[in-house]
């Protein structure tokens, strides 16, 4: 909706999914078959699956070229919209849950943070924060990701001084 929009400022908190390693290629046909298990059979599954093999970056739903592609598109599209400035908020550091469940992820979300920092070298009007680069536990609940009150207003806090600031020049 950015064209019916037209707004002066956009923010951006991506990636996560598309970067996280998985066990399957998305849309996999044995992924089909595994949701169409009864409950029990299909946590059976699960349990010895996850239990002898590892999650693949190769597996991850948008890859690195693709990911870097799409960003480039949006920004093309932003800017003849008229936007003043684009602010993305970095993909955090998971917490030690998420690490010890996907030990893959940190080295991918160091990947596709890279192409957010590449990017905003090469569009002027781009702005990057990093709110949650230590990946501290008391950032996320349980499951190691997902932002607790903590996280959250660690994220705002570093977003309101930056959206002051560009406001203050739109």
């Amino acid at each position: 909706f950015l064209e019916n929009y037209s707004p002066a400022v956009v923010i951006m908190q991506l990636g996560i999914v598309d970067c996280a390693p998985r066990y399957f290629p998305q849309g996999a046909f044995i992924l089909k078959i595994i949701n169409r298990l009864p409950f029990g059979l299909n946590n059976m599954f699960w349990k010895l699956w996850k239990g002898n093999n590892n999650r693949s970056p190769k597996f991850a739903y948008v890859i690195p070229f693709t990911f870097r592609k799409n960003l480039i598109d949006y920004f093309v599209r932003c800017r003849a919209a008229g936007v003043k400035s684009v602010i993305i908020i970095q993909i955090a550091l998971p917490g030690k849950k998420m690490l010890l469940k996907n030990p893959e992820i940190f080295s991918q979300v160091k990947i596709y943070n890279k192409i957010f920092r590449d990017l905003s070298r090469e569009y002027d009007f781009v702005n990057i924060i990093d709110p949650l680069s230590k990946g501290k536990d008391e950032y996320y609940i349980e499951d190691g990701y997902h932002l607790s009150e903590n996280g959250a207003m660690v994220v705002y806090e570093e977003l309101a001084v930056l959206m002051a600031a560009i406001m203050e020049k739109v």
